[in-house]
């Protein structure tokens, strides 16, 4: 969900994000679970089933949040906009096993799905510090500054949550190969000219391979 913010008579928008971090967006889904299983609901509906109001904009930055980590879908508008579970949402909620790959990767995937959360790794691959996140968040990303810390404190739980940072998807290939060195191919043939009469002949072991030294020429 976006903020909107005056400054002076010009309002100003942040991009969209979610408000809950991952965790506390499976717990909304597993409530919505609880009472609904799979219905498709009036949006009055859902937010009553986690204490909010109909209009409250709790209730609704709760669905907004839902819906961009991939776990709730929408249909129709206004009054007549109905939400529901998504298949991903069910397998995670209903995944009770100790060790699930399944389920972590598809935790990983829902963390990932927000748009803002791609730019963020997209520019910082590993992970950076607060003040670096929220300079890029409000400078390059148009944050009102009032929003980055909360933002920040849902994004950090996230990553933990979904260990984002242990995530292939995240870091990518990071073996160090700093300490590999280049072994030398044993197998390279010795190249030899035919000895004639009154040549010599030295052979030196290099990293390499070795080299042959021939004279006179």
């Amino acid at each position: 969900m976006s903020d909107i913010e005056s400054e002076g008579t010009k309002r100003i928008r942040s991009p969209k994000y979610p408000t809950l971090s991952i965790e506390a967006a499976i717990k909304r889904a597993r409530e919505f679970w609880d009472k609904e299983k799979r219905n498709i609901v009036p949006m009055k509906v859902a937010v009553k089933h986690w204490k909010y109001a109909e209009k409250s904009s709790g209730g609704l930055k709760a669905i907004a949040a839902l819906i961009n980590y991939g776990l709730m879908d929408d249909k129709g508008s206004g009054d007549q906009r109905k939400v529901h579970l998504t298949d991903a949402a069910i397998r995670i909620i209903l995944d009770n096993r100790q060790e699930s790959p399944e389920r972590d990767q598809l935790i990983k995937d829902a963390a990932m799905r927000p748009k803002i959360y791609q730019d963020i790794f997209n520019q910082y691959p590993s992970r950076t510090s607060d003040d670096t996140l929220r300079h890029f968040l409000i400078f390059e990303k148009s944050f009102n500054e009032d929003s980055v810390a909360g933002f920040i404190k849902d994004f950090r739980a996230t990553c933990e949550y979904a260990k984002l940072y242990n995530s292939a998807i995240i870091s990518g290939n990071t073996e160090d190969k700093s300490n590999e060195t280049e072994q030398p191919n044993k197998n390279l043939p010795i190249i030899k000219r035919e000895m004639r009469a009154g040549m010599k002949q030295e052979i030196f072991t290099l990293n390499e391979g070795d080299v042959v030294f021939q004279w006179p020429p």
